[in-house]
């Protein structure tokens, strides 16, 4: 059966301290996309007709629509990056990406889930007469992924893996 939306959960930290506070970015959004954007680098050697392409890297993004909901902790966080025109480390935030459907085995409430530290570009206030506000951005990732585990519990995160890139390069290397 296909995964739908629902099995993939998103959490921001909106703590301001040492002491973690994570939310459920869920209710008021009406997307909340990953984009893994790849980079490629392609060449054409001169004994071939056709290219060859490597992936390089990876830019992702998560873009996000959302009404404008004061009381939901999450879009009011986000919210505030644009409106108080937050730079730098102030619109950074820490994100984790659950997936709910990935259950850790001996281990209740916790699933496999990735760590990622975002910039929030927020793009765009809209809302027309009569019409919801909304708040639309872009949850931009800032250096590597961490692994790992996520408690929907205690709303804890446990690394599993160093901030590395995945192993398969090095798999895959020719001597």
């Amino acid at each position: 059966m296909a995964l739908i939306r629902k099995d993939v959960a998103d959490y921001l930290n909106i703590s301001t301290s040492e002491e973690e506070e994570w939310v459920l970015l869920g209710y008021g959004f009406e997307s909340l996309d990953e984009e893994p954007g790849a980079q490629i680098d392609t060449t054409c050697y001169i004994n071939d007709e056709t290219t060859s392409s490597s992936v390089t890297k990876y830019e992702t993004k998560f873009p996000y629509v959302s009404e404008m909901i004061p009381d939901e902790k999450g879009i009011k966080n986000l919210w505030s990056t644009g409106r108080n025109h937050e730079v730098g480390t102030a619109a950074e935030r820490d994100f984790v990406r659950v997936d709910m459907y990935d259950p850790v085995s001996g281990s209740e409430g916790t699933y496999q889930a990735r760590k990622f530290r975002v910039s929030n570009e927020v793009s765009k206030f809209s809302g027309d007469g009569g019409e919801k506000l909304k708040v639309e951005g872009s949850l931009n990732a800032k250096g590597k992924i961490v692994q790992g585990t996520f408690n929907v519990k205690t709303k804890t995160f446990t690394a599993t893996q160093a901030a590395t890139q995945s192993n398969t390069a090095k798999e895959n290397t020719v001597n």
